[in-house]
């Protein structure tokens, strides 16, 4: 065979080699995440959701058109993630882009942006300069609508937390979209509801109170008030939740309790272990704070945890608006820090990480004690480290405000403010006569945990109540975590429902918020100083590129063609 021929056939077997990748690349597809972070990984619980689908998720997501740089990667961080769901969701998952702002005509946008906002998809506006150095207001809507049948859930995508800047909350919506999409799909995807008890019978906080946190449960779970009678009703939730108790639990509740937990249950308290007078305070201008006794201080030590009989004080607070004008003179408000309205940091973990300060009201502190090798323990909510505690009882008057201390006189380590405990607990039952108990409930004492529980304790009961405004048409229910003064929303929703979500089965779906992405981003100081050289690099280096490219392949040529002569 000569070379002429020899030159054809190898170009003719690198052509059918070329066709015969192709092909088989349209019947399979092989991808490879190498990325350090696995960002384009799916978790196997997202995977058996996308694999198990039975009827057809649709998505309609409002993330489009024109847009700031920042938007843009999200969106390209979101169509990665979608394709993937597609992938493994095959034909039952169904997504398309759509732009709000396509429409030219000002009313039918205003329309479409209006049916979105009754969605709860919600916009957000940005400032930017035309060509004619003009300031434009434009409507973006970063986030989708999910379908399931006649089903479907909103979904808001872009995080706006005011503890990080406009890079990391950005980074941090990236983070977690896994989480968002799946969490969506699992509540539109559940058949049977899980059931969450809210327990009765102490004087626990009114349903005015609770209105805004049941109504955003009810979405993932069977919400309802129980009265804990025996056991056996006890055991019918996979989660109880004690929203501000005020009087004591009997000895008959604690051992329900505590079979309970036992038994593989999850007890939420949110618990004053210190009643302060609020409404006594704004009257009156002061108030007393008492210790009450709820007789469940023994029952928290024997698993672990102690609230500690006092008042958090903090730097890092509420401002609340104070009279100023002399007396007999027209009210002249002011805000005026008060320090015992502490704004707690979540920390990072599972249930808390990249939320918004949580809003609290004279919370009390919590240690850990009793540590355990088959318990673990995890704090939630910290407060700042400028902090004090006051003991109780004690007199709390608004004239506080005017001795305000100094920050480094306040420098301590940060307390705890909510905890959680996971894992196999002792019954704090043990060496005590338990006959009667086991009459009245109709059972067999359990002295080891027989499956992993989970203890969350919030020493604050203000945390998981919303405030109620009495108007002359009624009580008016706000969102849980907004301050009506400040007019800031803090995350104290997200916080009770990741926490309430966590201890009824969501631990797989929760874990993918602890994702994390490396920021990569370029250093602003110097691409300012060597921008031009960095312009001209982009313009000249690529043409250099190609010259070289050209000159070696015409070198190549030449010294092949040269050595067969």
């Amino acid at each position: 065979m000569n070379f002429k021929h020899k030159d054809y056939f190898i170009s003719f077997v690198y052509i059918v080699v070329i066709i015969l990748i192709i092909i088989a690349s349209s019947w399979s597809s092989v991808r490879v995440d190498l990325t350090q972070d696995k960002r384009y990984t799916l978790s196997e619980t997202t995977k058996e959701y996308l694999e198990n689908l039975d009827k057809r998720v649709v998505l309609k997501v409002y993330l489009d058109g024109d847009m700031p740089v920042g938007l843009k990667r999200l969106n390209k961080a979101l169509d990665h993630k979608l394709q993937e769901f597609r992938r493994i969701g095959g034909s039952d998952f169904q997504y398309k882009f759509i732009d709000p702002s396509a429409a030219k005509d000002s009313k039918r946008r205003e329309k479409v942006y209006q049916q979105l906002i009754d969605k709860g998809v919600k916009p957000v506006n940005f400032q930017q300069r035309d060509t004619k150095g003009g300031v434009v207001t434009q409507v973006v809507f970063p986030g989708l609508e999910m379908r399931y049948g006649n089903k479907s859930v909103a979904v808001n995508l872009l995080k706006n937390n005011p503890i990080y800047d406009g890079d990391q909350n950005l980074n941090l919506s990236i983070e977690n979209l896994e989480y968002e999409l799946l969490n969506a799909m699992k509540t539109l995807l559940v058949e049977k509801k899980v059931a969450v008890g809210f327990v009765q019978g102490h004087n626990e906080a009114q349903e005015a109170g609770l209105a805004d946190i049941k109504n955003e449960l009810k979405l993932q779970a069977d919400v309802s008030n129980v009265i804990l009678s025996s056991l056996d009703v006890a055991l019918r939730y996979k989660c109880l939740v004690f929203a501000d108790p005020k009087s004591s639990f009997s000895e008959d509740e604690k051992y329900i309790i505590d079979q309970y937990l036992l038994q593989g249950g999850n007890v939420l308290w949110f618990v004053d272990m210190v009643g302060v007078n609020a409404d006594s305070l704004s009257r009156h201008g002061q108030t007393i704070s008492v210790v009450r006794n709820l007789n469940i201080e023994d029952m928290f030590f024997d698993y672990g945890v102690r609230v500690n009989p006092v008042i958090v004080q903090d730097f890092q607070c509420l401002q609340l608006p104070i009279n100023i004008a002399p007396a007999g003179q027209n009210a002249q408000f002011r805000p005026a820090s008060w320090m015992y309205m502490p704004l707690a940091t979540p920390t990072s973990n599972a249930l808390t990480r990249g939320l918004n300060f949580i809003k609290t009201a004279y919370p009390s502190s919590i240690d850990f004690v009793n540590s355990s090798d088959v318990v673990n323990s995890t704090v939630l909510l910290q407060t700042s480290g400028y902090n004090r505690t006051k003991s109780v009882p004690n007199t709390i008057s608004l004239y506080e405000i005017n001795d305000k201390p100094a920050k480094l006189s306040l420098k301590h380590h940060p307390f705890n403010i909510a905890v959680m405990l996971e894992g196999e607990f002792n019954s704090i039952f043990t060496n005590r006569i338990v006959k009667g108990f086991e009459a009245k409930n109709n059972s067999q004492t359990i002295y080891k945990s027989e499956k992993p529980g989970k203890l969350i304790v919030v020493a604050d009961a203000d945390i998981i109540k919303n405030e109620v405004v009495n108007l002359a048409s009624g009580p008016r229910i706000m969102r849980l975590g907004y301050d009506r003064y400040s007019k800031q929303m803090f995350d104290n929703l997200l916080f009770v429902k990741n926490v309430v979500s966590y201890s009824s089965g969501g631990e797989e779906v929760m874990s993918l918020r602890t994702n994390q992405f490396k920021m990569r981003l370029l250093d602003k100081n110097k691409t300012s100083f060597n921008r031009f050289y960095w312009q001209l690099f982009n313009v000249i280096m690529p043409i250099i590129i190609v010259l070289l490219a050209g000159v070696l392949l015409w070198f190549l040529r030449w010294y092949k063609y040269s050595k067969r002569r």
